[in-house]
């Protein structure tokens, strides 16, 4: 400790002792030395002193330089230890310490708290200096000098006292009652010249609460609490009381009848996939939880204690769980239907294709729905019409069970083609004129855009030549199929005639400049031969035929047929030789300037050739 600590602690020597006094000792004498240090009892001052059980004592220790003759004049510094046994130190300075400059008649005193044990019992406190220098310095010690000192203390704690026995009586209101449900306990203590006065700390047999816990004793010495039971059955209610007054403790008991108002509460536990309207779609897991809270369950039915498991498509099976408790029977049951399969979708398609996969027609697509379990909620659409024309078209429904599992289905692979399929023919060419014998290449193609061509088919194979080795007119069809059935026709009329050769002279070749003119009157020789593709042929066998027309000079207006003649007669004639055929025109009897026309059949088109008249 410091100087100035140990200056400013009260000089004096306080004990205070709760229960027991102090029996005191003559002080010892103190013996004059050179250098002297001392440490003294302050207070108590007796070496042994008594305090009652578990009593608080305090102890002051005073340490001082008692030093004589010239050393008088010096002042001391060293350290002190405080040591003790059995005690509980509550307070004081450090129990160790130095302390400095130690002068003569200015002692240093320091004051320690303690906390006497449980009696009976023995304790010590010591307090011991020793010196470490002092100033003025000198040589020491020496044989007179007393450097250090020690003093103690004996305490004797006495056996506690008895107080006076107390009586616990405990009564609880209303009793009995139903589990769940409170009872008010009331402990009254008496006993001893004075109420007691405490606390009361309540227990039971049985589950349960208590609230407050513990209660505190009244004036009257009472106290009350709220009990709540928890368990059904006879509680064996407990009231401990533990004295805040010098009195003894003690404990009553009282019983609180319980019972329980209720049965078994049940309550099922399914495991699955919920589907709709009440239906699982899945494996199904029943399994129950059973709790009485208030009382113990003395049954329970086989089915309580297992899962069942529900693994087949049912329309309902029922699991039912049985309880018994001291509050009655109770009973749950539960109805599981299940549907896990999807369900069944079919569909028909009507006509059939045909073999290339093809129809021609609209085509109607049928679906029927079924389920063995839940039965069909929402039907398919059907039918369904598949009109538009394509390839691969397709149709789909779905249906759903009351489960509310769905079932989806495509008819697809449709082909449908109306269209006929396009003929195009190029040669022969419609309306088109073919030189007898002439050799030409026929040419068609057959067209589908969707089904495609099934068959083509001519006269003749595109390509190769078609029929001219005939005069007349003539029909060349190609029929064509698509691969859905579908049909079509085309024809092209075209005809064969002899190639005219002529006129021939006199009569000018063309091109003309100027319309060729013959003198009025005159026999005018028209000439002309007929050959084929190959050259000229032997026409004796026909018959031809020559028109003669009078038209109008400057419009060529046709102003009728003046002449006609036909092979046999005397103005036409076939020369063998030449293979030609030869027509004197005669003129006679015509006015001159005049135009006319003239028209020589075969071939069937005819010919036509400008004449004027001078």
């Amino acid at each position: 400790m410091t100087e100035v600590l140990m200056r400013r602690i009260t000089i004096g020597l306080i004990i205070t002792l709760l229960t027991a006094g102090i029996v005191a000792h003559a002080q010892e004498p103190v013996v004059a030395e050179t250098l002297f240090l001392n440490v003294t009892r302050s207070s108590p001052t007796a070496a042994t002193f008594s305090v009652a059980s578990g009593a608080t004592l305090s102890v002051t220790f005073q340490i001082s330089n008692d030093s004589t003759a010239a050393d008088a004049e010096r002042k001391m510094s060293g350290s002190y230890t405080l040591a003790y046994t059995s005690l509980t130190l509550h307070s004081g300075p450090a129990t160790s310490g130095p302390f400095t400059n130690l002068a003569k008649n200015s002692p240093i005193s320091a004051t320690w708290t303690f906390q006497a044990p449980t009696g009976p019992a023995s304790g010590s406190i010591t307090l011991s200096a020793s010196l470490t220098s002092i100033n003025p310095h000198r040589a020491w010690p020496t044989g007179g000098d007393k450097t250090t000192d020690s003093k103690d203390y004996s305490v004797n704690v006495l056996a506690p006292s008895l107080p006076p026995p107390t009586t616990t009586t405990v009564s609880c209101v209303p009793n009995p009652i139903n589990v769940g449900y409170s009872s008010t306990c009331t402990a009254s203590v008496t006993g001893g010249t004075t109420i007691p006065q405490g606390t009361v700390l309540f227990a039971s047999s049985k589950a349960g609460t208590f609230a407050p816990n513990p209660c505190t004793l009244n004036a009257g010495g009472a106290c009350s609490t709220t009990s709540t039971p928890s368990e059904v059955g006879v509680h064996t209610i407990t009231g401990t009381y533990t004295p805040s007054s010098y009195h003894g403790a003690s404990f009553g008991t009282t019983t609180l009848g319980v019972s329980d108002p209720t049965p078994p509460v049940i309550t099922p536990s399914v495991v699955g996939t919920v589907g709709s309207n009440g239906w699982y779609t899945s494996n199904v897991a029943v399994s129950w939880t059973v709790t009485d809270p208030e009382s113990q369950i003395t049954y329970k039915s086989d089915a309580c204690d297992v899962t069942t498991n529900i693994t087949t498509d049912t329309h309902g099976v029922t699991v039912t769980c049985t309880a018994t408790s001291a509050g009655g029977t109770s009973s749950q049951s539960v109805i599981i239907k299940r549907d896990a399969t999807p369900p069944n979708l079919t569909g028909t398609r009507s006509p059939d294709p045909n073999a290339a996969g093809w129809n021609k027609t609209d085509v109607t697509v049928s679906f029927v729905c079924t389920d063995a379990t839940s039965g069909v909620a929402t039907p398919p659409a059907t039918p369904q019409v598949v009109s538009e024309e394509g390839k691969n078209l397709s149709r789909s429904a779905t249906c759903t069970d009351y489960a509310g599992l769905s079932a989806s289905l495509t008819i697809n692979g449709i082909n449908i083609d109306k269209t006929p399929p396009t003929i195009a023919i190029t040669a022969p060419a419609n309306g088109t004129t073919y030189i007898l014998n002439q050799p030409m290449a026929s040419d068609y193609i057959c067209a589908d855009p969707l089904s495609g061509v099934a068959s083509c088919a001519g006269p003749v194979p595109s390509g190769t030549n078609f029929d001219t080795s005939s005069v007349g007119t003539k029909v060349f069809t190609v029929n064509a199929t698509d691969n859905a059935g579908n049909t079509a026709t085309s024809i092209s009329t075209y005809y064969v005639d002899y190639k005219f050769v002529g006129l021939l002279q006199p009569y000018p070749a063309p091109p003309w400049t100027s319309v060729p003119t013959f003198k009025q009157g005159s026999s005018v020789p028209l000439k002309w031969q007929y050959a084929d593709y190959n050259g000229l042929i032997d026409s004796s066998g026909l018959s031809p035929q020559v028109f003669i027309n009078r038209v109008a000079c400057t419009s060529g207006a046709d102003q009728g047929v003046i002449d006609v003649d036909d092979a046999g007669q005397s103005g036409l004639r076939y020369d063998t030789l030449t293979k030609m055929w030869i027509y004197n025109w005669q003129t006679k009897g015509l006015s001159p300037g005049t135009c006319y026309s003239i028209s020589i059949k075969p071939p069937q088109a005819g010919t036509a050739f400008p004449i004027n008249l001078k």
